[in-house]
């Protein structure tokens, strides 16, 4: 691979790393895995570059290298419990594969309702969804009634989730 293919498979690879790591998360199930299993899918994106054909679209492509690493990583963990059967795997590939675009643009269309909330709506929800604090952490920190709080989260949630469908009707997306 020459140089300036060499960046354009970068460049493809860091566009599309939310959608492979959505792809391997949804697989995975548990993050601390899918991170490391994501890793060794990129890993293994590299040493296949050379084989990525650039007039095929690079996700279908990429989650497909990366199921089979998520497929090693199973045998590897065979023996616990909670290993999904392969025929399984396969269905919520598939399923990820026909909603990975549409899951794209609500994520996009919700970083841009995000935005639109009043500064301290929107530090409400980053505590909130951070994964660091619990929500009744997080209303102490505010100084604010756990109910009042709950009441408060749940019309944001809802508000976003409005403003998230208004987006994609307009855009011709929901």
């Amino acid at each position: 691979m020459s140089g300036k293919q060499d960046k354009q498979f970068v460049q493809l690879l860091l566009r599309n790393q939310r959608r492979i790591y959505g792809f391997v998360l949804t697989l995975v199930g548990n993050p601390h895995d899918a991170d490391d299993v994501y890793q060794e899918a990129c890993i293994k994106l590299w040493e296949l570059a050379d084989l990525y054909d650039p007039t095929r679209d690079f996700v279908p492509w990429a989650c497909g290298v990366a199921f089979n690493v998520v497929r090693n990583h199973r045998h590897k963990i065979r023996r616990d419990r909670h290993v999904f059967s392969d025929a399984f795997l396969s269905d919520v590939a598939d399923a990820h594969e026909n909603e990975g675009e549409w899951m794209e643009e609500r994520r996009l269309a919700l970083i841009d309702c995000m935005e639109k909330l009043p500064a301290d709506h929107r530090k409400a929800v980053d505590l909130c969804y951070n994964g660091r604090m619990t929500i009744q952490q997080v209303a102490d920190m505010l100084d604010k009634p756990r109910e009042g709080f709950y009441k408060q989260l749940q019309r944001i949630r809802r508000s976003l989730f409005e403003c998230v469908t208004d987006t994609l009707a307009a855009e011709g997306g929901a």
